[in-house]
């Protein structure tokens, strides 16, 4: 990674920890969610196992997506004032820009999957994956966690206003 990338990276974390609602939609929002399907709508299904157990994969592919309004948000908030020309004019690679932005939404979705899964062995999660599995599992959400933040990226360059881009990753 680029010295580019890390300044835009270390710009968009800073963004991201001065706006509250972000961290709540990306991180607290999820636990809120599943804490609410497994206490009051648990009882109602039946589908073999503990629900927790049944809804915990869900939930984290879940935190994925609740932290994407805000990255394409972001990303047009930058195109729409202007920013990003000032940074064609200085002397920083044009991928460094977009970089910052996927990453920080990928550690932020990350931060989320991790939240989720330690709520769900708190709830009463059990797995019987081996080391092995949950590796592949990490992978897995790592790799969504970078599909779904280019093209939220993509989407937050396409609109053609803030609030437009935040509606068009509403999970």
């Amino acid at each position: 990674m680029s010295t580019d990338a890390l300044i835009m990276l270390r710009r968009n974390y800073k963004h991201t920890l001065r706006n509250p609602v972000t961290v709540f939609n990306a991180v607290l929002l999820p636990i809120v969610i599943m804490l609410m399907f497994v206490y009051m709508f648990g009882n109602a299904f039946s589908v073999g196992v503990k629900y927790i157990d049944y809804a915990t994969p869900g939930m984290m592919l879940l935190a994925v997506a609740y932290g994407l309004g805000a990255t394409a948000t972001e990303v047009n908030d930058d195109m729409t004032k202007g920013i990003i020309n000032r940074f064609r004019v200085m002397d920083i690679s044009r991928g460094a820009i977009l970089t910052g932005h996927v990453i920080v939404t990928m550690l932020r979705s990350l931060v989320a999957v991790a939240a989720i899964t330690a709520v769900a062995f708190g709830l009463g999660f059990r797995s019987h994956a081996s080391a092995l599995d949950w590796l592949a599992v990490a992978g897995i959400a790592a790799a969504a966690c970078a599909a779904t933040s280019w093209l939220t990226v993509a989407m937050g360059l396409a609109a053609k206003t803030p609030q437009g881009a935040g509606l068009a990753t509403v999970p």
